[in-house]
């Protein structure tokens, strides 16, 4: 049948026809999947191949509805798995969850939203992550199929995945949260955005990374109100409460705290500071990102691209007579500089750096930051380490005997040990790992005599380690020990996580 003119529509028609733009219709046109035909300079499009076009978006648009309906019912079997009653489930599915976004407004999902809307689905992935204690989210692409993954206790534990469609739109609505740039496609990007869940405030630290298959995002999960703790609930032992007390009590000098990546630093540090009275010190912190808002304290947020980085603020507060100043990363040898300066002037300087342990962090600001062999002989005043352990459930908690291995581990005689050690049977509340939640064990260092004389002395980084375990007042290893007999923990998870250091 041969073409009227009624058929046939030429661009400004056919936009209209669509109720779309000229990019997103040239962009239809290139991927195929709209046709075409260009007359000259003109293009011309026949009315049938639009209906068709726009029926196919149709079977699209409740294709997606299908798997947005699909993943939510998953996600709300899940919840009920976990222990939460029927009343709970619905509590926690229809509950407002406010976002504070990059852009620092705030958007609200209201408890009528649609249960198929893209910003729903990203919350329940969210709240699902909040509701398993979970500290991190991970969204994956592979050749195939997509994967998401809950960091619980330390232990990644994976849940069905988005479908690929809408794994894209997921990513979409995060960088739309996080502040995102949508056009960078090859470059990781770093973002967060707020939600507030269960009556508690949680940052969610939004990371995107170019992969070989397509982006993937990691999700920070962080109790801003967990953060500002006290020095007493950091479950530090008396003995290392006590010398952690004894290096915040000092007028000047450097206090490092260590560990490796997510051990809860940055926790302890924001305790430290919150011992402070800032009504009779001056205290500036540097920091990127700020995590928590302080009262009383000056805190600069790092923003390189408006050309303020950590050694332009350390100089800029060093003109404005500081007491205390806490860094919250060293980044590189000219900030480490400036930072001997500020303690060799009389500051009082808290930082952090990544490392398994004290002794590896001796040696690293030794080695690695170039700073001088006299300068951290007589800065340095101590070195806070942690590592986080998973804490025994205490619904399934029941008495053993760990292996005569694992006793003589920890230098301990078998036929001597008479505590008593406690594990985890495995239950549902703890999904049947006999573990739930995690503690701090802790190796504190405070420089003596011994020390300051092995630093100076340009010893090999393994001498220098070896002195530094020997002069520590408590090991993780020790300090495990001691948290397996108060039936915290079990000796065979010190054992797994301080055996390598």
């Amino acid at each position: 049948m041969e073409k009227t003119e009624k058929d046939i529509l030429n661009l400004e028609q056919a936009l209209k026809y669509l109720g779309t733009t000229k990019p997103t219709l040239y962009r239809w046109l290139k991927s195929g999947k709209i046709k075409g035909v260009k007359a000259g300079q003109q293009w011309r499009f026949y009315k049938e191949n639009l209906i068709e076009f726009l029926n196919s978006k149709e079977k699209e648009k409740n294709k997606l509805k299908i798997q947005l309906e699909a993943l939510v019912d998953k996600f709300i079997g899940r919840l009920k798995e976990q222990g939460f009653s029927g009343e709970e489930t619905a509590d926690i599915i229809n509950k407002a969850v406010v976002v504070k976004t990059g852009k620092t407004d705030v958007q609200e999902v209201k408890p009528g939203a649609g249960k198929t809307d893209v910003a729903r689905v990203v919350n329940y992935i969210i709240m699902e992550g909040l509701s398993s204690r979970a500290s991190d989210i991970h969204l994956e692409v592979f050749e195939n199929k997509t994967r998401l993954r809950y960091r619980v206790d330390g232990a990644l534990k994976e849940v069905e995945a988005p479908s690929r469609e809408l794994y894209q739109l997921v990513l979409v609505k995060l960088k739309e949260l996080a502040n995102l740039d949508q056009q960078k496609k090859g470059e990781p990007q770093s973002g967060r955005f707020e939600m507030n869940f269960g009556g508690r405030r949680f940052v969610v630290r939004v990371n995107i990374l170019p992969a070989l298959y397509g982006e993937t995002a990691t999700l920070l999960l962080i109790n801003a109100d967990a953060i500002l703790l006290k020095l007493d609930q950091l479950d530090l032992s008396p003995e290392n409460y006590k010398s952690v007390r004894e290096l915040l009590n000092i007028s000047h000098g450097l206090i490092v705290f260590t560990g490796p990546a997510g051990s809860g630093k940055t926790t302890s540090m924001y305790a430290a500071m919150n011992s402070f009275d800032s009504a009779k010190n001056k205290i500036f912190t540097i920091e990127n990102p700020v995590e928590y808002a302080f009262f009383g304290i000056d805190q600069i947020q790092v923003d390189p691209a408006k050309g303020i980085t950590h050694l332009k603020a350390l100089k800029a507060v060093m003109n404005n007579d500081p007491d205390v100043i806490m860094l919250n990363e060293i980044p590189d040898k000219e900030t480490a500089a400036e930072m001997m300066r500020a303690v060799l002037s009389g500051h009082l300087v808290l930082t952090q750096i990544s490392e398994v342990d004290g002794s590896a962090a001796l040696v690293r600001l030794l080695k690695n930051f170039g700073i001088e062999a006299h300068q951290l002989r007589t800065s340095l005043a101590g070195i806070v380490a942690q590592m986080l352990v998973r804490k025994i459930c205490p619904k399934c908690k029941e008495k053993y005997r760990p292996d005569n291995k694992v006793l003589k581990y920890f230098g301990k005689d078998p036929d001597q040990v008479r505590e008593e050690f406690f594990k985890g049977r495995g239950c549902g509340e703890c999904g049947n790992t006999g573990f739930r939640g995690r503690t701090t064990i802790h190796d504190i260092i405070i420089m003596n005599t011994k020390l300051k004389e092995a630093v100076e002395s340009n010893i090999p980084a393994g001498d220098l380690r070896k002195i530094a375990r020997q002069e520590s007042r408590c090991l993780m290893k020790e300090d495990g020990w001691q948290k397996a007999i108060a039936g915290k923990t079990t000796l065979e998870e010190v054992m797994k996580m301080t055996k390598e250091i």
